[in-house]
């Protein structure tokens, strides 16, 4: 029912595109502009993100149900997370439209609100602060995300655009994948709390590495031709 809607809403509301010709390009080329700072920040930030958000979703009903939470409303701290973000993501749009200025503050704010979050539970393993940290990841998600691509957006060709955020997403997945699994071995050769420290971070370091590559000056974009 949700995609039902969600489909009719974009064909009500999306303006229609022009399908650009493809162009070829090499893998020099590819390699070249995946690993511009102009592409690599946004990403490194998107896929801390997604890490997040992972580890949350993978994490924080073993958290709860460890606390002795029903196993029912342990689940539903998941559903925190997607609800504030959800309710932050199209205001946090509207404010890059006004101030687009601010991302990069914007951007490491989210960051710094998801490594919170991932430290709260480990250092005080209480239910209401779970519920706390899940609506951080929830701030930290709904930040990031919507600048992420916005940013991304602004700074690459329109002919490079299909390409440039696909491969966005396969960071995002990686961070996906990677945050849970950093959590989950780390936890199984000592403790989840540690394991959620170590997450922490590494969310931070990279988060920090992201924000250095977003703030530089990236170049007007320009069609290849």
């Amino acid at each position: 029912m949700l995609a039902t809607v969600a489909a009719i809403a974009t064909a009500w509301r999306v303006p229609a595109l022009p399908v650009l010709p493809k162009q070829r390009v090499t893998v020099i080329e590819l390699f070249r502009q995946s690993t511009a700072a102009a592409f690599l920040g946004p990403v490194i930030l998107l896929a801390v993100a997604t890490s997040a958000l992972g580890i949350a979703v993978g994490f924080f009903p073993l958290i709860a149900a460890q606390l002795g939470v029903n196993p029912i409303v342990g689940m539903g701290i998941v559903s925190v997370t997607a609800v504030v973000s959800a309710v932050i993501q199209p205001r946090i749009g509207r404010m890059h439209d006004v101030a687009a200025h601010r991302t990069g503050a914007l951007m490491v704010a989210g960051a710094a609100t998801l490594v919170l979050a991932l430290v709260l539970p480990a250092l005080v393993p209480a239910f209401a602060v779970l519920i706390a940290a899940a609506a951080l990841v929830g701030v930290g998600v709904g930040v990031i995300t919507p600048l992420g691509f916005a940013r991304l957006a602004a700074t690459t060709p329109p002919d490079r655009m299909g390409r440039t955020m696909g491969s966005a997403e396969l960071g995002r997945e990686i961070g996906d994948a990677g945050g849970p699994i950093l959590v989950g071995a780390v936890a199984a050769a000592a403790s989840l709390p540690l394991a959620l420290v170590v997450a922490a971070v590494a969310t931070a370091a990279s988060a920090a590495l992201g924000s250095t590559l977003t703030r530089r000056k990236a170049p007007a974009p320009q069609r290849d031709d």
